[in-house]
């Protein structure tokens, strides 16, 4: 994103270009606050998720954001549903804060 700059990553993102989007491995990004300021589901972005939780009733997202607005760069395991196969799945995503948003980056653990 410093090569790019916000609005070039916002557009890729959102566009599913194949250097950001590889399936259930995609990147997204997050304001500070918590609204999605893009991702490769479209419906999602301008949403605040914060309160949706995860298959075991985590609220995930939360944690996001305190990651991005403290160390700026973190962890955050969930249960999420994989789009690959329709199953619930233990996932991980990192977190890094770079400016006034976060880019999101998660993988399922198999």
């Amino acid at each position: 994103m410093r090569l790019k700059g916000k609005e070039e990553m916002i557009r890729l993102i959102n566009a599913r270009d194949p250097e950001y989007n590889y399936g259930a491995l995609y990147l997204a990004m997050r304001d500070l606050g918590g609204i999605t300021v893009a991702h490769p589901t479209l419906a999602l972005i301008g949403k605040d998720l914060r309160d949706v939780p995860d298959a075991d009733g985590k609220l995930f997202r939360h944690e996001m954001i305190a990651i991005a607005n403290g160390p700026g760069r973190g962890w955050v395991d969930y249960k999420f549903k994989n789009p690959a196969n329709g199953k619930v799945e233990a996932k991980t995503t990192y977190v890094l804060r770079i400016g006034d948003v976060a880019l999101e980056a998660g993988v399922y653990k198999r």
